[in-house]
């Protein structure tokens, strides 16, 4: 499960990833980079507790999750 919340009028946001599971696991999400008010034509914002890279125009996120446990990523200034 994952959840994103993102500021008006500001670039960036913070992703909150879920594993409910009893195994460890290893999550890869695109996102649209409008959805963060980012553009894939400018470099990677800094992002927090995830690989990240452009992949088709979209923000590629990477991250492993523990078990029942979240993973709060932050992308780009978060204040």
């Amino acid at each position: 499960m994952n959840h994103l919340h993102v500021l008006p009028n500001e670039p960036g946001g913070v992703l909150v990833a879920f594993n409910l599971s009893e195994q460890p696991a290893e999550r890869q999400l695109l996102i649209d980079p409008a959805e963060l008010r980012l553009s894939a034509q400018q470099p990677l914002p800094a992002i927090s507790n995830a690989q990240a890279q452009w992949h088709d125009g979209r923000l590629e996120l990477r991250f492993p999750l523990p078990p029942r446990s979240p993973v709060v990523i932050e992308i780009g200034s978060t204040r």
